[in-house]
């Protein structure tokens, strides 16, 4: 590990957390890349209605000096929304200045501060910058600001998401597609990059892909919310390709609200079981060993930005079939996958025969090193690393 240097604080508005272990995970990764050449502290605050016997609580990790607060504080629900809303924000100010009052305890003031997803979280930091000068930088994964999701709403979201992102000085997104979504939204500032998302290379590596009593291994991975990854439609596309050939089964990894009724639509198309196996929840070397073992990655969304699932199967040597939404064209082309249109089930499952029937076209070292030169911890640290040092040498010149 290099020598680290100088001081971040991360602020996320998603941040793996005791009720979800996979919630941000991907923030959690461009931490740790980034403890490779700088100090690292994370601040997330979090509401929890499982929290009844105080307002607010603490969990606190040190890794190597790198502190790791999390302050949960008890949700306020009346049937008054506007209520609701004024005294939430009270609690999430209270428990930021809380984890805040923690960190310069341990840590002192941050050099500077990174913000994750806006725009809740970049209020502290907006504010932080005004009355200290401590300088932020933003990164942002969030789709809302794609045309068909349309979620980015509300006129004092707008005026102050604006004025963060303009004071900020660097605006870091995962695609050029995200890129121009926000720029669309008149959210620009001069100095956007691109850094994408980590992938863990070491764990997520070549693996011989294993047929299933003689049968090709697909798997699609997902958090099983149809309305955006359509694993209905990625089902009914799979019962398609039962009447081309059954020589596959797909494993469909991953757990969500939509799960229950998924299982009982695969069984009603004669799937379940047979064509089409539900794994559950996978993680980490589980989750790395499944992908390994397939022959190739599966989905099928409405909509997205980069699903860091397509990075971590290229990194395991698999080629891709994905709609062509979001950043998604920006990593898969002829050479590492096939993309087909939204919605169009039965050229997914055309799709789907003919690169069985093409697998060993795809070069397995070829896909991984395209994730390597990109994705890398090292790699993205090293970027993030360089952004930092040119911020903080600039403001004290």
């Amino acid at each position: 590990m290099s020598v680290q240097k100088h001081k971040i604080l991360f602020l996320s508005a998603w941040y793996p957390n005791r009720n979800d272990s996979m919630f941000g995970l991907f923030v959690k990764r461009h931490a740790r890349a980034v403890m490779l050449y700088d100090k690292v502290n994370v601040l997330y605050v979090c509401a929890d209605q499982y929290l009844k016997d105080k307002l607010y609580e603490t969990e606190q990790k040190n890794i190597n000096d790198n502190y790791e607060i999390l302050v949960y504080y008890r949700p306020f629900n009346s049937k008054y929304r506007i209520l609701n809303q004024i005294i939430n924000s009270y609690r999430y100010l209270r428990a930021f200045n809380i984890g805040w009052r923690i960190l310069k305890k341990y840590s002192g003031k941050p050099d500077i501060i990174h913000v994750n997803i806006l725009t809740r979280a970049a209020i502290p930091a907006f504010f932080i910058y005004i009355f200290s000068g401590i300088p932020y930088v933003i990164t942002e994964h969030w789709s809302r600001y794609l045309p068909y999701v349309n979620t980015y709403k509300g006129i004092l979201r707008k005026f102050f998401t604006k004025k963060i992102v303009s004071n900020a000085k660097a605006l870091l997104v995962i695609s050029d597609n995200l890129r121009q979504a926000m720029f669309s939204h008149n959210l620009k500032n001069k100095n956007t990059f691109i850094i994408n998302n980590v992938v863990d290379t070491d764990m997520f590596k070549l693996l011989p892909a294993e047929k299933e009593n003689g049968a090709y291994r697909l798997i699609h991975i997902s958090c099983f919310e149809d309305k955006s990854k359509n694993i209905s439609g990625l089902l009914r596309a799979i019962k398609e390709l039962t009447n081309i050939r059954q020589d596959f089964v797909l494993h469909l990894a991953g757990d969500g609200q939509d799960k229950d009724k998924l299982e009982v639509m695969a069984a009603e198309l004669g799937l379940k079981d047979k064509f089409v196996r539900f794994d559950g929840l996978l993680v980490n070397n589980d989750l790395a060993e499944a992908l390994g073992k397939s022959h190739l990655l599966v989905l099928f969304s409405n909509y997205e930005n980069i699903p860091v699932v397509i990075n971590e199967a290229l990194s395991c040597g698999k080629p891709v079939i994905s709609t062509r939404v979001g950043g998604i064209s920006e990593i898969i082309d002829n050479e590492c996958g096939i993309l087909v249109e939204p919605g169009d089930e039965k050229n997914l499952a055309l799709s789907i025969s003919k690169m069985l029937d093409n697998i060993d076209i795809y070069s397995p070292i070829d896909l991984r090193n395209k994730i390597i030169g990109k994705c890398s911890m090292d790699n993205v640290g090293k970027q993030l690393s360089s952004l930092y040092d040119s911020i903080i040498n600039k403001k004290n010149n």
